[in-house]
């Protein structure tokens, strides 16, 4: 790998790094701490090999020891042999309570890194939402759920192999530290040897890993996709017979992205077999070069058993180390996607949860109004002029295309028109006053979105359970002429709906969707196809209770069934993004019988 790229992987590490919160930062220092303790306790059981070692093979030699010497006359012990049990105890005790922090302190930095993991998804998660609805037309909710739920889960993964990367570096490096002062030529060959290997490692594979990471991204997408749009439109799926089209096409995405995470995991391991032969082959070196020493093998015991123990600590350590490398380097392109969800700004000020609606007292006035997508140049709206007063009832008519949705998403502040201004009571809406005016409206689509919950979660939507009004439910309830088909569930108004309102018709999901918006009490509702999926009794119920709602509650009607419209004051045609007339229902019924 370049160098370049080396920095570019740790400087992405460092913009991530700017994202998690004062009280995690604070968490990871105390993980650094507890990794520098428990690298001395590593040291510390580590040394204690020697003496262990020594008093087995050659009691006498261990009181030439000044620690142990100065200790064994304090307690008035003259015999080596009477050693052997102390300092074994001390031995297995060192050794255990070595293990036993070093379970706690990964038992710490997982907690801490899954921790960090929530924290960062929650804040896409966040930011993503209150992004302008233009952002979500413009994008695919699968990049964003494969973002959210799989990427995420990379930066989790990321954090753990940094701080396994840092407890690797601390741990070796003390190791190695211990082994210097144990024998400085044997340790330097170690150091020498380790690092020439692992730096070839990490240069041989790195560009291998870089191209999986971006292959591993784009296919998790994709297979996001596919099972949004398999599992999303089953009922097309199974009529059509396609099952085969989107297990081929899952299994085609799949197998690019188990492939490439099958490479780099096969990476990130085969160095530990490699580095574990030269070990082996380092200490039967060892051992032949001792053994020919003129004092023996019995003699360099002690500083052998050291060794061994040394690189089974070490061995594992510097593959951690080697891991993580690896996995930050294959997560590349993952965390790039992640980081620039964390980039996003914010451009609804957080304070709009707690304002007021903007008050609304007299008129909605539309002055040369203008729209076009960031992507096009096509004008969906072009110099809309209109002005509304508080308490009519406006009918949207025209063929599709025409901009009827559009103008609508205008009046609610999902969109922010091109040029021209809206004004309420004489005042502009703008982008610093657009989500206090949301507040003002309630909608309902053609199509209604359920969640998978009861009825009553339903029609109070996006209120915390314990808060909902029954009461208010029933009552909503009760004008969309849905409240006995509830009552006659089993558990009633707490009867679950349903993924995406599987269990019900098309109807009923309008009906919920009606109740949700009066539910709401709001001064505008805007109705957008909201009653095409009833037959024309039920719609004719609806609309006459519609039509007496409280008069200062002003709706905006949009529909094809021209006898939706008959309670509306006023009616606009709509073509081209222009309205090309303003008729009276009666008007437009004559208009339509001459047709």
């Amino acid at each position: 790998m370049s160098t370049s790229h080396y920095i570019n992987n740790f400087n992405l590490i460092g913009s991530l790094w700017t994202y998690v919160s004062k009280r995690r930062k604070w968490q990871f220092v105390i993980c650094f701490l507890l990794m520098v303790i428990a690298g001395l306790l590593e040291v510390v059981s580590l040394s204690a090999v020697i003496p262990f070692i020594a008093i087995l093979t050659n009691p006498e030699e261990i009181l030439e020891i000044e620690v142990i010497d100065y200790f064994a006359n304090y307690y008035g012990i003259l015999e080596p042999q009477a050693l052997v049990f102390p300092i074994t105890a001390i031995f297995v005790l060192l050794a255990v309570i070595s293990g036993i922090f070093r379970i706690f302190v990964l038992y710490v930095t997982t907690k801490i890194s899954y921790l960090t993991g929530h924290d960062l998804s929650s804040d896409v998660y966040w930011k993503t939402l209150h992004q302008p609805y233009t952002a979500h037309t413009e994008r695919s909710s699968s990049e964003i759920l494969s973002a959210i739920t799989i990427k995420v889960a990379g930066v989790v993964a990321t954090f753990m192999t940094f701080l396994t990367l840092a407890n690797s570096v601390i741990l070796s490096g003390m190791i190695l530290i211990t082994l210097f002062v144990i024998n400085p030529i044997i340790s330097s060959i170690v150091i020498i040897s380790f690092s020439v290997f692992y730096l070839m490692s990490s240069f041989l594979s790195s560009n291998k890993l870089i191209t999986n990471s971006l292959v591993i991204a784009q296919n998790q997408d994709k297979v996001v996709k596919n099972l949004q749009e398999g599992l999303g439109g089953i009922r097309d799926v199974l009529l059509d017979n396609s099952q085969d089209y989107f297990t081929q096409d899952f299994r085609t995405h799949d197998k690019v992205l188990k492939n490439a995470q099958s490479i780099n995991y096969f990476l990130s391991q085969t160095p530990k077999f490699i580095i574990e032969t030269i070990a082996i082959c380092l200490i039967a070196i060892l051992a032949y070069y001792f053994s020919s020493d003129s004092s023996g093998v019995i003699s360099f015991l002690p500083t052998m058993a050291a060794m061994a123990v040394a690189a089974q600590r070490l061995l594992p350590a510097a593959q951690q180390g080697y891991n993580a490398y690896t996995s930050i380097v294959g997560s590349h392109s993952s965390l790039l996607d992640v980081l620039e969800l964390l980039k996003q700004d914010v451009l609804i000020p957080q304070k709009a949860d707690n304002q007021s609606a903007f008050e609304f007292k007299e008129s909605i006035e539309f002055k040369n109004i203008s729209y076009n997508y960031p992507s096009s140049d096509h004008k969906v709206l072009d110099g809309i002029n209109f002005k509304i007063l508080k308490g009519e009832i406006i009918g949207i008519i025209g063929e599709t295309g025409s901009g009827k949705s559009t103008l609508m998403d205008c009046i609610m502040g999902l969109l922010y028109p091109t040029s021209g201004e809206i004004l309420v009571d004489g005042k502009k809406l703008d982008k610093n006053n657009l989500q206090s005016w949301m507040k003002n409206i309630a909608h309902v689509s053609q199509t209604v979105f359920l969640t998978d919950a009861s009825y009553k979660e339903n029609i109070a939507f996006g209120e915390k359970k314990d808060n909902i009004d029954i009461r208010r439910v029933e009552e909503a309830a009760n004008f969309a002429q849905i409240h006995d088909f509830i009552s006659a569930q089993g558990l009633g108004y707490n009867t679950e709906v349903g993924e995406l309102g599987k269990k019900i018709s098309g109807g009923q999901k309008q009906r919920i969707g009606i109740a949700r918006a009066l539910y709401k009490s709001c001064s505008i509702l805007v109705l957008d196809e909201s009653t095409s999926a009833l037959d024309n009794l039920t719609e004719e119920k609806i609309l006459k209770v519609i039509e007496g709602l409280d008069q200062d509650r002003t709706i905006f009607m949009i529909a094809h069934r021209l006898t939706t419209l008959k309670c509306a004051n006023r009616i606009f045609e709509l073509k081209n993004g222009r309205i090309v007339k303003e008729l009276s229902f009666q008007e437009l019924m004559s208009r339509d019988q001459r047709k």
